[in-house]
């Protein structure tokens, strides 16, 4: 090979190890454009609610320090648990249990109508989920549509994202896993 070609080989080289990073990049912004969205709950804009003055189903006054500074999945269903109601209510135990260590950081929150429980057998396969009797002043302060979702509320009592009807515990575990990992309790 001459060496005049060989130079400018080289030459051509460094031009295109060079130019090659910008050219990817131009590329990626312009043309093949990732997806916008890494969470599989749908973003909400609310404003924070409280859990002040709100009854258990059994009639007594709810405890705030069960749910405070804890992320907070709330079910608002009926009490008469449908096969879908029972696909929801297993999405948020799986997702919550699938946290190991962190799980302490999570709450589980089940508004049923306030007349009424829930069967005693379904109860019992959800131990560690709070049932609490509706009121519909309150739930009127929740992003709308709010029966027959899960809800994720932030630590400062903000609705933070609305699951979709039927959800997919394993999305929702990724969610949950990089909330629970950015924000350091």
């Amino acid at each position: 090979m001459h060496p005049k070609t060989k130079a400018r080989l080289y030459v051509l080289f460094i031009f295109l190890a060079c130019a090659a990073p910008v050219a990817l990049s131009l590329f990626t912004y312009y043309v093949w454009k990732p997806e916008k969205r890494m969470n599989y709950g749908e973003l909400l804009t609310a404003s924070p609610i409280s859990f002040v003055n709100l009854k258990t189903t059994k009639g007594e006054p709810f405890d705030e320090k069960a749910v405070k500074g804890k992320w907070v999945l709330l079910l608002v269903d009926d009490f008469n648990c449908t096969a879908a109601c029972g696909k929801r209510l297993y999405a948020m135990r799986q997702s919550v249990l699938a946290m190991e260590i962190k799980k302490e950081k999570l709450a589980q929150v089940w508004m049923t109508a306030p007349v009424g429980n829930p069967d005693g057998d379904l109860t019992a396969q959800y131990p560690r989920t709070v049932l609490l009797a509706s009121d519909a002043e309150w739930l009127q302060k929740l992003p709308q549509p709010s029966v027959g979702r899960i809800l994720l509320i932030d630590p400062n009592g903000v609705p933070v994202l609305r699951y979709p009807e039927m959800p997919e515990p394993a999305r929702m575990m990724k969610d949950l896993g990089r909330l629970l990992d950015v924000k350091r309790m």
